[in-house]
């Protein structure tokens, strides 16, 4: 059993299809103005020049959606995203460093200064410890040696 369209082609005619029959789709259109307006713009002369301008239309309407999906711009799409992001993270750390003034500089640069010097009687005091254990091994070592001398001189009994 065939059914004729709800939905007319560009041409005019009807379409003849199998199945049963809907209700035209308005999904495209907001108002019913809108539909209107656009039926009396698409009017044509020849069933030919409304096929090609039904696959012109098609063919604009899927360039962007195959441009977007592409890996490419979905990556490149993501990596400004982030740039955007880091964007805005750093202008607002601007801005707060403005609002700080000067004061907010300078008690960064002071615990900056107490963390190096901290850091730098940290380092002392192990190299002191190092230095020291080197120390208590090498005489360590040379009383081993010593005694393994005296032991090498001793006569065997035998």
């Amino acid at each position: 059993m065939f059914f004729v369209s709800g939905n007319p082609g560009c041409t005019g005619e009807a379409i003849i299809e199998s199945g049963i029959a809907r209700s035209p789709d308005t999904s495209n259109y907001d108002t019913p103005e809108e539909e209107e307006e656009e039926s009396e713009t698409d009017s044509v002369d020849s069933p030919k020049e409304a096929r090609n301008k039904a696959k012109a239309k098609a063919k604009t309407n899927m360039q962007p959606k195959n441009r977007s999906s592409r890996p490419v711009d979905v990556d490149s799409a993501s990596i400004r995203y982030g740039f955007d992001n880091m964007t805005k993270l750093l202008s607002s750390r601007k801005q707060a460093v403005q609002t700080n003034g000067d004061a907010g500089v300078v008690q960064s640069i002071e615990k900056l200064a107490a963390s190096i010097e901290l850091s730098n009687e940290m380092q002392q005091q192990t190299t002191a410890s190092i230095l020291q254990s080197i120390a208590n091994f090498q005489q360590q070592n040379a009383e081993t040696m010593k005694e393994m001398l005296h032991h090498l001189q001793q006569p065997r009994s035998g």
